[in-house]
């Protein structure tokens, strides 16, 4: 993670937000705005889609 450690220390201490290391944005899904991602582990290259 690229961000002075007091950032990166806010970041993994909110529970709202999910840290997801070695996986890559492949779609951002939505008409009208965002309404789910889709990403892929770099490792199992497993892809996984949030709404």
């Amino acid at each position: 993670m690229r961000a002075s450690k007091a950032m990166q220390h806010r970041v993994l201490n909110t529970p709202n937000i999910e840290v997801m290391f070695n996986h890559e944005t492949v779609e951002i899904l939505g008409d009208k705005g965002v309404n789910g991602v889709k990403v892929v582990n770099n490792i199992s290259k497993e892809e996984k889609v949030w709404m």
